[in-house]
């Protein structure tokens, strides 16, 4: 952790904040929470001052009142010694997520350590959800996977999100691959029957995450715990195959997963990223963690470069009139 001092213009302290210094101290609901927030700055109609004070807000737990009373500041670079004002940490919340480096290990299973406990997820698993089953698997294992198949699909496949149909239609390329993503933003956004969502432009895109999309981030985050219950087990356990039993267990390790850090949760979403990769898969929740921080850093790039144009442009235009006035 670091303390950063938030100060008025004036120079008095409005805040002390205890900052996570990498994605392992920042929780997992904090870091959707931020993202979620980040992802508006580029949104129709918002100002992109008050959305990295509620970024700034969700990241540090501090109350959205306090953020609003200290300065502005300037960008954050590597450079800077010190945080004082709102754009300056915003930029160094977003750095702290983009420094993220997964752990490319496509062919070991995946494990990890959470309250005490240790976690494990096979390969021949996310193999089994990326549709290859194994046909020399014993029959006790074809039915294990057919039931994390299942509770998968019914849990995580079919629960696309506004704004995770958006994401794919934005970054596929065939629009065969489109089918499933059109088909469910047509069912969550009626007034979309009429537009041919293959060939929408960005902004149209962007007006739809505006109006319907996840606006805290409450929907992504609860269902990526979920998708962690289904496919993080102890040692020798499994799903059970009782649909009641099955729902109770996704819901109690989901209970259970719901203060795990973002770095962890990184840790799986890039090992299920990269093994989708290698079996030429893509899903809207795989990899959704790990490719927003590097939105959120390209997000950031771009709105400086703008707020510098428009600060500069103010600046020609008061020089210019200054100038005539003598």
């Amino acid at each position: 952790m670091i303390i950063a001092s938030l100060k008025t213009p004036s120079g008095e302290v409005v805040a002390e904040i205890p900052l996570p210094a990498s994605a392992s101290e920042l929780s997992l609901a904090r870091y959707v929470s931020f993202l979620s927030e980040v992802s508006k700055i580029d949104l129709p109609g918002k100002n992109a001052v008050t959305v990295m004070a509620k970024a700034v807000s969700e990241f540090s737990g501090v109350d959205l009142e306090t953020i609003f009373s200290a300065k502005l500041g300037e960008d954050w670079n590597e450079e800077t010694q010190v945080i004082e004002g709102v754009k300056t940490l915003y930029g160094w919340c977003v750095n702290t997520i983009g420094q993220y480096s997964g752990d490319l290990r496509a062919e070991k299973d995946h494990s990890f350590e959470y309250n005490g406990e240790r976690f494990c997820i096979p390969v021949i698993r996310v193999q089994q959800i990326g549709g290859a089953i194994l046909p020399d698997i014993e029959a006790g294992e074809a039915i294990e996977a057919f039931e994390t198949v299942r509770a998968f699909s019914d849990h995580v496949s079919k629960g696309v999100s506004v704004r995770e149909c958006v994401a794919m239609l934005q970054t596929l390329t065939d629009d065969t691959d489109k089918i499933p993503f059109i088909k469910r933003l047509r069912a969550l956004v009626p007034e979309t029957e009429s537009v041919s969502l293959e060939s929408a432009d960005y902004d149209y895109l962007q007006g739809l995450l505006s109006a319907h999309g996840d606006e805290d981030g409450n929907y992504t985050y609860s269902r990526y715990l979920t998708m962690m219950a289904i496919l993080c087990r102890k040692e020798g356990e499994k799903l059970p195959s009782n649909e009641s039993e099955r729902r109770a267990f996704i819901a109690n390790r989901s209970a259970f997963f719901q203060d795990i850090d973002a770095k962890t949760a990184m840790d799986v979403d890039f090992f299920l990223l990269t093994l989708f990769n290698v079996l030429g898969k893509t899903h809207h929740v795989i990899g959704s963690l790990t490719h927003q921080a590097l939105g959120a850093v390209v997000a950031t790039t771009k709105q400086n470069v703008n707020l510098t144009r428009a600060h500069s442009s103010t600046k020609k235009r008061s020089t210019k009139g200054l100038v005539g006035a003598l």
